[in-house]
């Protein structure tokens, strides 16, 4: 089953590095910053200062987001040591990587930090999953573009961020009551 799901990983790694292009690269690039932690930890101190607990800001709606978000990357951090997944071929990799490979950083930190954006923004609860995902979606894709990180890298990544949105929304709402 293992060996199985690395061909499909490298299979699906190999499709999308095929399709470099330098616009591409220069698109990857931007889209995959999002996940960067310069980025994406500013971001969701800033939605979480900014998310309202039962209709008036408070210090109960600003801890979910801020909590989940170090959460989740200390799961994200012990999870990739535990794996110790190598990254793609050092010829095929556009950017400077550090660490193992699964799950991505950058997807789960672009998840979580879209997430709290979202909520901030008062964005209504049936979108605050789907919005995330589709952030961390084309994070993830950048990242296997240049070469970072595999694909199911990126899925479980997904499956970290999206994790920690849900737990987010749960205890912001069980904090605001």
């Amino acid at each position: 089953m293992k060996a199985a799901a690395g061909r499909l990983d490298r299979a699906a790694a190999a499709v999308i590095w095929c399709r470099r292009t330098p616009l591409t690269v220069a698109v990857a690039r931007l889209v995959g910053a999002l996940g960067d932690p310069a980025i994406a930890y500013p971001a969701t101190i800033v939605a979480g200062l900014l998310t309202p607990a039962g209709g008036r800001p408070g210090r109960q709606a600003r801890l979910p987001p801020l909590a989940v978000l170090l959460l989740a990357a200390a799961i994200r951090r012990v999870g990739c040591e535990l794996i110790a997944r190598p990254r793609p071929p050092q010829p095929i990799r556009l950017v400077a990587t550090d660490g193992h490979s699964l799950p991505s950083r950058h997807t789960t930190l672009a998840v979580l930090a879209a997430g709290a954006v979202m909520r901030a923004a008062g964005t209504p609860a049936a979108a605050r999953l789907a919005g995330p995902a589709a952030v961390g979606a084309a994070v993830g894709t950048a990242r296997v573009l240049l070469g970072a990180h595999w694909p199911g890298d990126v899925l479980a990544g997904l499956g970290v961020g999206l994790a920690g949105c849900w737990a987010a929304g749960r205890a912001a709402a069980g904090w605001s009551r």
